[in-house]
């Protein structure tokens, strides 16, 4: 029996849940092959309804790792993209295993075709997690004082490790729309990424824990699990809000509840046609895109807040 095997997949992760994925999706499903794919710890739950085998990159190979864009890796001096040679290697050496071995690794036409009006894929809902993680989730949504729950996504990105970038909010933003959330009897669930380098993470609130210790609680997701866990809370909690992030692609996919302020300069990547189509033409996903990146972080944090308090209570009615 003929193996695709799929990978290594080192690049971003909206790229990989927009592209590459639905790419790969459509391969498998007009091929009677096995499928394998090859990518980051953590993410098979994107994959599972229809790979046969996931393979994860161990930490060695990681390690080379650490600039993930678009599809591949970014040097930092000749801002040139690369498989390194090392996850290469790995692959390889993972391709070996098998018999009659097909081949498809990441490519540049992933980003080439992004803007065409059919492009090249089938795109699919997430509607499941791993049964695992139920537990988890229902420890994280057990003792809060309030019956829902809001999942934010407070992004953070130093891409001089010194200086925040033009996309992520000062602190005081993300801690006032906490303070806003609370005061409408919303619970809220911050997740917490860790950043490297100049890799894309999310600001540690746990200073606000002790403010809201009834009704605020930080996940750390750098566990297993960790995208179950996420999606898991997506499909249970009253809704979301990401910064400005390509990671709020996955709320799309998952066609849960989400408002997101996006850079004006990224603002088309959440509305592209088979987005719309695979969440009711956005029934119930806001999406603020108005401000270009010169201006992003000095939005009020009074018209945030009217904007999330117009967005929740808009749901409540259409709920």
């Amino acid at each position: 029996m003929r193996t695709i095997i799929f990978g290594p997949w080192v690049g971003e992760f909206s790229y990989e849940v927009q592209w590459w994925i639905p790419e790969i999706r459509q391969i498998s499903s007009e091929s009677n092959c096995k499928t394998i794919v090859v990518g980051y710890p953590g993410r098979e739950a994107l994959y599972r309804d229809f790979i046969d085998e996931y393979i994860s990159m161990p930490p060695e190979i990681l390690k080379h790792c650490t600039n993930p864009n678009c599809w591949a890796q970014r040097d930092n001096v000749t801002k040139a993209l690369y498989l390194p040679r090392q996850v290469i290697e790995f692959y390889n050496n993972v391709c070996s295993r098998y018999e009659n071995v097909t081949k498809h690794l990441p490519h540049a036409e992933l980003i080439e075709r992004r803007f065409n009006e059919n492009p090249y894929g089938l795109y699919k809902n997430i509607n499941h997690y791993n049964e695992a993680a139920q537990p988890i989730i229902d420890l994280l949504l057990s003792n809060f004082k309030f019956d829902n729950t809001v999942c934010i996504v407070p992004k953070l990105r130093k891409r001089d490790e010194v200086n925040i970038d033009h996309e992520t909010w000062p602190v005081n933003i993300w801690e006032s729309i906490v303070n806003t959330l609370t005061n409408k009897n919303l619970n809220v669930i911050s997740f917490l990424f860790k950043v490297n380098g100049t890799n894309p993470g999310t600001y540690d609130l746990s200073h606000l824990s002790s403010k809201y210790n009834d009704c605020f609680k930080q996940i750390d997701l750098n566990c297993d699990y960790s995208l179950d866990i996420q999606i898991g809370l997506l499909k249970n909690t009253f809704c979301s809000i990401y910064g400005s992030t390509g990671a709020a692609i996955l709320p799309i996919i998952c066609n849960t509840k989400m408002i997101t302020y996006q850079v004006k300069e990224s603002g088309w990547r959440l509305n592209f046609e088979w987005q719309q189509r695979l969440t009711n033409n956005h029934k119930y996903i806001s999406i603020k895109d108005k401000y270009p990146i010169d201006k992003f972080k000095d939005i009020s944090i009074t018209e945030i807040n009217n904007d999330i308090n117009e967005y929740i209570e808009k749901l409540k009615i259409s709920l």
